[in-house]
């Protein structure tokens, strides 16, 4: 059947059948056909809550759940790196455990070579007897002495604090983030919908229940950036706009 016939049935079309013949003279960008499809659907009138009501609820829902995901993302990156701080820390304690042993051994016989070598060389030099400075009384000390150079020096080389120093840097900027959109969501909740936060949080996104306390021990003393919190506050209030009719 030719393309024109079919027209003539566009009003027989289910709703699942118009939209998916909408959907793709969208998708091949055909504006005459969309344009058909559209006027030739039915229109009904339906009773329904204001919507003024479901539109402010919806939008709630919406911004609520926008929201709780970038915190939720924010704390999860924060877990990962206090975890990953801990198994460098367990890793650095177990790394110097083990080489401790090596490090006392390698010192021993560092000073047992160094002796026996003056040894060596004083009898080359055709004196008689052991090198008369060499002290086999002291060798365990010479030894304890050298370890202790040994071990810090390699704590110093080892914990430079650039890794720790990376992780700090990411989570004191994790920190900043969620507070800074905890706060501009603070600000929204007042001045869009006159209520507090959590009680938003709670009514419009269930799963969220508990996340303000666990914001606040996540975040401790981090402060709001000013620059981005002003940001994300303009994000919210045209989100709002958006969804909700003056």
């Amino acid at each position: 059947m030719r393309k024109d016939g079919l027209k003539k049935l566009y009003d027989r079309l289910t709703p699942e059948e118009r939209f998916q013949l909408t959907a793709e003279a969208l998708a091949r960008e055909d504006e005459r056909e969309t344009e058909h499809l559209t006027s030739t659907c039915p229109r009904k009138k339906y009773i329904m809550n204001d919507l003024a009501y479901v539109e402010r609820l919806r939008a709630s829902q919406l911004i609520s759940s926008h929201v709780c995901a970038e915190l939720r993302e924010a704390l999860a990156a924060l877990r990962i790196i206090e975890a990953c701080k801990e198994a460098v820390e367990t890793y650095e304690k177990l790394l110097f455990s083990s080489l401790k042993w090596a490090d006392e051994e390698s010192a021993r016989s560092f000073h047992q070579g160094w002796d026996a070598g003056c040894d060596h060389a004083w009898q080359v030099a055709g004196k008689h007897g052991p090198f008369p400075w060499n002290d086999e009384a002291d060798l365990n000390e010479r030894a304890k002495e050298m370890t202790k150079r040994i071990e810090a020096e390699s704590r110093s080389e080892a914990s430079d604090g650039s890794r720790q120093d990376t992780l700090e840097k990411t989570s004191e900027a994790l920190r900043v983030r969620a507070w800074t959109i905890w706060e501009a969501f603070s600000w929204f909740c007042h001045e869009k919908t006159g209520l507090e936060p959590e009680t938003v949080l709670r009514a419009c996104f269930p799963p969220a229940l508990g996340l303000p306390e666990e914001l606040e021990d996540a975040v401790g003393s981090a402060q709001a950036d000013s620059a981005s919190l002003e940001d994300y506050r303009v994000m919210l209030v045209n989100t709002w706009c958006e969804l909700v009719r003056p």
